[in-house]
């Protein structure tokens, strides 16, 4: 999941043509953040369909076909639609494991220790890019993503061929139709404005990971500048490791607008020094960290407030997140070619802002803090 989240983003500096690389770029992330939005909302049906084992095995399988596109061509036409697939299978695939994460059995720190293992795979690709490009091809680590996805789809495969057997299927689709009581779909209203919370959060933290290769853009070493993506990473690992002992603490608001109110001065400080990777890198990784426990703290105050099962809450907030990542990409886009690469953190500082207004408005019994 953490590769797929800073793909574009790393690759695109070594293989789209400078003079169109922002907007392709732009394209590129809307199609796949529109992709994990159809993941996330067919994922629940899919599973009740074909089981859950053969629909993890599908994802699995178009995960690694859709890594492996920037291989064979790099026609727009054809990212575009490998950008979508990509999409489709992570938003499957993040539906199901978070909404396992989100067991009250397992309490609050599983799904940040899920956002920490997710934070590593994005921290550790670009890094792979940066060091292999130059002595191989920035192809090598591209084929070494989509090679272990594959493997992964074969040994989820093996281990689980009791789950994928057609009786396993029969009995499970049985198992489903049987009656079930009504539930209640609608969420409360402070669990609809933490909704709109994270379509901007995701807006910012997938687009600007993916952007920052052109934000920092040293001299135009924007191949050198994929490491800022690493350095942003390394701070929401590092951050959501923290947060690990302390996230049964901080859920809650007061923390989540510190947070946002930390993060705007960060973006303020990167738009004033982001010319050069060495005097970015500390705005950018203080980014991370101050942006590393959001998500994660927002979603399990949203499951706690809501009034909805948690399944449900964590498909709406995901699919939530994936509209935010599609809908900002063009706008980012636009920005970084009229305003230049000063422009977009300033953009993303706005919507930071933002976040803190979503955050205090509520005033009502379903507050927290």
């Amino acid at each position: 999941m953490g590769t797929a989240h800073v793909f574009w983003g790393t690759v695109s500096p070594y293989a789209l043509p400078a003079e169109a690389a922002s907007q392709t770029l732009a394209a590129l992330i809307a199609a796949q953040f529109t992709g994990f939005l159809l993941g996330v909302l067919s994922a629940p049906r899919l599973s009740t369909k074909i089981g859950v084992g053969r629909h993890i095995t599908i994802a699995l399988a178009l995960f690694a076909i859709a890594l492996s596109a920037p291989l064979w061509v790099l026609s727009p036409p054809i990212l575009l639609g490998a950008s979508v697939i990509l999409g489709a299978a992570a938003g499957s695939l993040e539906t199901q494991i978070g909404a396992l994460a989100l067991d009250p059995a397992r309490g609050p720190r599983a799904l940040t220790v899920l956002e920490a293992c997710f934070g590593l795979a994005a921290l550790l690709f670009p890094v792979l890019v940066f060091v292999l490009s130059p002595v191989i091809s920035w192809r090598a680590p591209v084929a070494l993503a989509a090679t272990a996805m594959a493997i992964l789809c074969v040994v989820w495969t093996r281990t689980h061929r009791a789950s994928l057997s057609p009786r396993t299927q029969v009995d499970t689709a049985g198992a489903s139709a049987a009656p079930r009581p009504a539930v209640r779909r609608i969420p409360t209203t402070a669990a609809c404005l933490l909704l709109v919370f994270a379509v901007v959060y995701a807006g910012f933290e997938t687009n600007f990971a993916n952007f920052l290769p052109r934000i920092v853009d040293s001299h135009g070493e924007a191949t050198t500048s994929v490491l800022a993506v690493s350095g942003f990473w390394f701070g929401i690992t590092a951050g959501r490791l923290f947060a690990v002992s302390v996230v049964h603490t901080i859920v809650g608001r007061k923390a989540l607008a510190v947070l946002a109110i930390g993060l705007t001065t960060a973006l303020l400080g990167l738009a004033r020094f982001s010319d050069e990777l060495a005097t970015a890198l500390p705005w950018v990784i203080a980014a991370g960290l101050l942006a590393a426990a959001m998500f994660p703290v927002a979603l399990t105050l949203a499951t706690r407030i809501g009034g909805i099962p948690i399944p449900i809450m964590t498909s709406y907030f995901v699919a939530s997140a994936s509209l935010g990542g599609a809908a900002m990409a063009l706008p980012v886009g636009t920005t970084l070619d009229a305003f230049g690469p000063r422009g977009v953190p300033l953009l993303f500082a706005g919507a930071a802002a933002l976040l803190v207004i979503l955050i205090v408005a509520p005033r009502n019994s379903h507050s927290t803090a």
